[in-house]
């Protein structure tokens, strides 16, 4: 049985007797694993709970009438500065289900174009990096990378023969 610590209108923290779990009232997400100019676009964002940087695709909350494609491309701009044509829709995954409700919608995009420059909120510290598929890989084997949304585009990603 789960007992309702704390409510705000955006997100609720429940407590049982061995952890806690959040629901979120928007809970859906995209994600894009994006090449540009045949590298991966990583961002290198500053994550307060785990008090340091962490190498992430760009992605982001799915607003209230925005479809996931949408969202994707939003975030994209937004974070990383790049366009795309085609997205390509890799799969649907939970992240973290003993914590979280959220369902991350995953997206390649093959090719990007630069825009001027990223449209961040105020709390966002993002650095925009690229790096070959091998480096990628090396990052996450190695577990210096250890984002799960990162891991399992490039899995579906590679599966698919999209990478």
């Amino acid at each position: 049985m789960s007992e309702l610590v704390y409510s705000h209108e955006k997100v609720k923290v429940y407590l049982t007797e061995n952890s806690i779990h959040v629901k979120e009232e928007l809970y859906e997400s995209a994600v894009i694993l994006a090449l540009h100019k045949g590298k991966v676009a990583v961002l290198r964002h500053y994550r307060e709970p785990v008090d340091g940087d962490s190498y992430e695709l760009p992605g982001g909350t799915i607003e209230k009438g925005e479809s996931p494609e949408l969202a994707a491309r939003r975030e994209l701009n937004e974070e990383a500065a790049l366009d795309c044509e085609e997205l390509i829709h890799l799969g649907s995954i939970h992240a973290c289900s003993n914590l979280i409700n959220r369902v991350a919608h995953l997206f390649f995009a093959k090719e990007t174009t630069e825009q001027e420059e990223q449209h961040l909120g105020q709390d966002e510290k993002i650095a925009v990096e690229f790096y070959e598929k091998p480096e990628v890989l090396a990052h996450m084997i190695s577990g210096e990378w250890k984002n799960s949304e990162m891991a399992h585009a490039l899995f579906l990603a590679m599966q698919k023969g999209l990478l």
